[in-house]
């Protein structure tokens, strides 16, 4: 598929789509207990390998994580920035006492 004539605004839809069905199925994962308090993890960890396989491509890896680190700051309470594993990629820390579901 040929990206390079679709429009920032769609790719910015996209990015948003995507993060939007993760969170929901990790606030699900909340809700049914399966998320301990101050579990770390990393934004690819919201997605089956095959799925981030794709998404790493397009949108791609970089522009959803700005994206997601967008919202951590800006709108997720409950997800904080833990720090960057040895590769370099953010660790996020999930802080129970913030979350309301």
């Amino acid at each position: 598929m040929d990206t390079s004539k679709i429009s920032k605004d769609l790719q910015k839809d996209v990015r948003e789509l995507i993060l939007r069905e993760r969170l929901h199925y990790f606030k699900e994962s909340i809700k049914q207990g399966l998320v301990e308090d101050g579990f770390e993890f990393e934004l690819k960890d919201l997605f089956i390998e095959s799925e981030w396989d794709e998404v790493a491509v397009w949108p791609g890896n970089w522009t959803l994580g700005k994206t997601f680190a967008s919202k951590v700051k800006n709108d997720l309470p409950y997800i904080t920035r833990a720090d960057d594993n040895k590769k370099g990629y953010a660790v996020y820390r999930f802080d129970k006492s913030k979350f309301e579901g």
